[in-house]
């Protein structure tokens, strides 16, 4: 990639896709990103904005320069047209644009993901992981949850037993193994195959710091491979790929009830109460060291990042005011 100061940047986000929920925050994340990657030329959102959904959002958006397009109610993937239009009139108009940054995890985006990158350009998909499609993230430069930049580690969620600097906490082998296992339940769940090319950008968009290179594995495969000589996973031949399954010993096991996620559900439910009032980072992290369950151990650095692993995994809701951050239990 060209150096970040030479680099022109485009934002196209698709608002009825990824939710700005907490928007004066999450927009201004997105934009220190975008800005790592070089000089925001032109920025679009799209939505109904009428919707009492966006109250709030589209103002944040204004106030970082976002060109609001509205989009109205009940007409059927207009909104995935109308960005697809404005993104090829600025690959066509704007060739000194390098960067394209989509906010959408929708399928329908793909042919433009194609189109930028046949123009020479980079595309950066950011996403939420829970309706992500693994086949629009597979054709994208690079990808990440926006959960990723939002909740940022450096920002101060009331937990003192951090790791120092920001270190990395290696994961075991077996965790990794679990988490593949978690996947493969998750895609099945979510009617997707789990082929081997799918199956890691999900394991990836669950645990951003996964890679099979630091457990000692030459490829991707490999780490498969091994997972099922271990008895997590069984592997299926199909059509030159290979489709993954639960084996026998994994198929009764809900993986996301694991620990640390079974102490985080049972602390956050237990003190949320019968209204489901949210509850402080600080707190629920007290209380579970209360209960002697140490989320370092299972490789989250800091209870930030624990959290928003439970988000993208469907156990918590995460929301923030000011500063402080809050979690409820999902639904």
């Amino acid at each position: 990639m060209s150096d970040s100061n030479d680099s022109n940047v485009a934002i196209l986000w698709d608002v009825e896709n990824v939710a700005p929920n907490a928007a004066a925050q999450m927009v201004s994340s997105i934009m220190d990103f975008a800005g790592r990657h070089g000089r925001v030329s032109v920025s679009f959102a799209f939505a109904d904005w009428t919707r009492k959904n966006w109250k709030g959002s589209d103002g944040e958006l204004a106030k970082q320069s976002f060109q609001l397009v509205h989009i109205p109610r009940g007409r059927k993937n207009s909104s995935d047209i109308s960005m697809v239009t404005h993104a090829m009139e600025l690959l066509f108009l704007y060739p000194h644009i390098s960067t394209y940054i989509l906010v959408t995890g929708d399928t329908d985006f793909r042919p433009l993901v194609v189109s930028i990158r046949r123009r020479g350009a980079r595309s950066i998909v950011l996403c939420d992981s829970k309706n992500a499609s693994e086949d629009l993230l597979a054709l994208a430069d690079s990808f990440q949850d926006y959960r990723d930049l939002v909740l940022d580690d450096s920002a101060d969620d009331g937990d003192e037993g951090g790791v120092e600097n920001g270190g990395e906490v290696p994961v075991t082998r077996d965790r990794a193994f679990g988490l593949l296992a978690e996947t493969v339940q998750m895609m099945r769940q979510q009617k997707k195959t789990p082929t081997l090319g799918p199956a890691k950008i999900r394991l990836k968009l669950l645990n951003e710091s996964f890679d099979e290179a630091k457990l000692g594995y030459r490829s991707w495969k490999a780490f498969v491979l091994d997972a099922r000589d271990h008895g997590y996973v069984s592997i299926v031949p199909r059509d030159n790929d290979l489709v993954l399954t639960l084996s026998d010993s994994s198929r009764n096991t809900r993986f996301d009830h694991n620990e640390p996620f079974a102490t985080l559900r049972s602390v956050v439910a237990q003190m949320s109460g019968k209204d489901g009032r949210p509850v402080p980072f600080a707190a629920i992290s007290k209380a579970m060291k209360e209960r002697n369950v140490d989320y370092r151990a299972f490789g989250y650095t800091r209870f930030k990042k624990l959290a928003e692993a439970a988000e993208k995994r469907g156990i918590i809701e995460l929301k923030n005011e000011g500063m402080d951050w809050y979690a409820r239990l999902s639904g």
